[in-house]
């Protein structure tokens, strides 16, 4: 139903997540906290969704679940 895309009303993952960027492990979080400031601050280029952002959240983990951690931006 589209819900889920880039142009849709919860857009989700719209870098490609670790399949559109490779598995940086530990910087996984870094990837992901960079991908919300860039669609926050209107940076993201041919990724940004295409209607205004206000909130965004990530989430990872590593080495097999040891540590995780949540992150939540808003603009």
């Amino acid at each position: 139903e589209g819900v889920t895309e880039r142009d849709g009303k919860l857009p989700v993952c719209p870098s490609g997540g670790l399949l559109g960027v490779g598995n940086p492990i530990a910087a996984t979080m870094g990837m992901k906290t960079g991908e919300l400031f860039w669609q926050l601050t209107g940076q993201a280029g041919k990724r940004q969704i295409p209607h205004e952002v206000h909130t965004g959240v990530a989430q990872a983990w590593g080495d097999l679940m040891q540590y995780g951690c949540v992150v939540v931006m808003s603009a």
